[in-house]
């Protein structure tokens, strides 16, 4: 009988920085490892070394989570010098639907993030566009090949990606489906409140006629819950995002007025 993880002692190892925990915490998967696992991702960032795989387990440590918010930090990681950390990360934001990323996977152009595409694409838009591709088989000369995609990119896909929803923007009238394709991660929110019917990335490809036609009022008079608990954490999502998305404003200067021939 195997014994069951001590999550606050693998917690405590993990703040005191020991790496060989983010493993064991994976194994056990509880919520409360969730801020610990972003938080040492974000340590790891800063340092960018090439030979440091721990960031790769952090990130397989949030997408076990299904951390909706940790997209935007996680695809920070697509830039990271390892290639077994960018491809973790590429796993993850495909997993967890993060289309702000899709820029940075197709600038990567290696097997994992051709496969995060195609989650993201499949999910996102339930699999009316690239159909085709899932059908194929992706191999050419032991490599996926990119040919099919960047022809669809070139022919439709740049002109999908949309803005994400601000917090502002997520109103009890606001339907699912809108939420679902604006608001990447917010098929796992609503899965963690116990909101059946919004189709898992990857892993459930069936979608609910409802979605397309509930409201998130609605969603929740029919699932018995209180509106603003999902109000909050998909205002939460967005903001999370908007944060890490939103370029920052320039340094603003004095100015100075000038005299010619001075």
């Amino acid at each position: 009988m195997t014994a069951e993880p001590n999550v606050p002692l693998l917690l405590a190892r993990l703040a005191k920085g020991d790496a060989a925990a983010l493993a064991g915490l994976r194994a056990a998967a509880p919520p409360e490892a969730e801020g610990p696992a972003e938080d040492w991702l974000r340590a790891a960032l800063a340092k960018g070394d090439a030979d440091d795989e721990s960031a790769a387990e952090a990130i397989r440590l949030l997408q076990v989570l299904e951390s909706p918010a940790s997209g935007p930090v996680i695809a920070l990681a697509l830039a990271h010098p390892n290639p077994n950390v960018r491809d973790a990360a590429a796993a993850a934001v495909g997993e967890l639907g993060y289309y702000l990323a899709i820029d940075r996977l197709r600038a990567l152009r290696s097997d994992a993030a051709l496969e995060a595409l195609e989650k993201i694409f499949e999910r996102r838009f339930y699999g009316s566009l690239l159909g085709h591709l899932f059908r194929k088989p992706r191999l050419s000369g032991g490599k996926r090949d990119w040919a099919e995609f960047d022809a669809f990119w070139e022919e439709e896909g740049k002109e999908i990606p949309c803005p994400p929803l601000l917090p502002e923007e997520i109103v009890p009238d606001r339907l699912i489906e809108i939420v679902l394709r604006r608001l990447p991660g917010s098929h796992r929110v609503l899965e963690r409140m116990g909101y059946r019917c919004v189709g898992r990335v990857g892993k459930d490809m069936d979608t609910c006629v409802a979605v397309e036609k509930e409201s998130l009022e609605e969603a929740a008079r029919l699932h018995g819950k209180p509106l603003e608990p999902l109000l909050a954490a998909l205002r939460g999502l967005a903001q999370r995002i908007q944060d890490h998305e939103t370029p920052p404003e320039p340094a603003k200067t004095d100015d100075v007025e000038t005299v010619e021939g001075a």
